[in-house]
């Protein structure tokens, strides 16, 4: 995650509930990232706000439970565009009924 980090401007960590992407994430930023977490009620309502000034105002960070603010990923997809930094994202996703694995 590390390696891929140093040149890729995003890196979006998915996978099933529980299963450490959390916790990968925040080893694999180190102590050179802000962490954030949408979990945190102050931090989702002001990425909800304003996606983009929410992005705009991060340099290295790591962005936790991304998946209650769809707008966000556009934002960042924005971001990239502008080459405004490097984000890292996690987030759980449910698979869509009726599909098997």
């Amino acid at each position: 995650m590390r390696e891929t980090l140093s040149d890729t401007p995003v890196l979006l960590a998915v996978g099933p509930r529980r299963s450490e992407k959390t916790t990968l994430a925040r080893a694999a930023g180190g102590d050179d990232r802000t962490y954030l977490t949408l979990d945190d009620q102050t931090t989702l309502e002001a990425a909800r706000t304003d996606p983009v000034a929410f992005i705009r105002e991060l340099d290295r960070a790591t962005i936790d439970e991304v998946q209650p603010v769809p707008g966000l990923l556009l934002a960042i997809k924005r971001m990239v565009d502008d080459d405004m930094g490097i984000k890292e994202l996690g987030g759980s996703r449910r698979k869509p009924p009726g599909t098997r694995t």
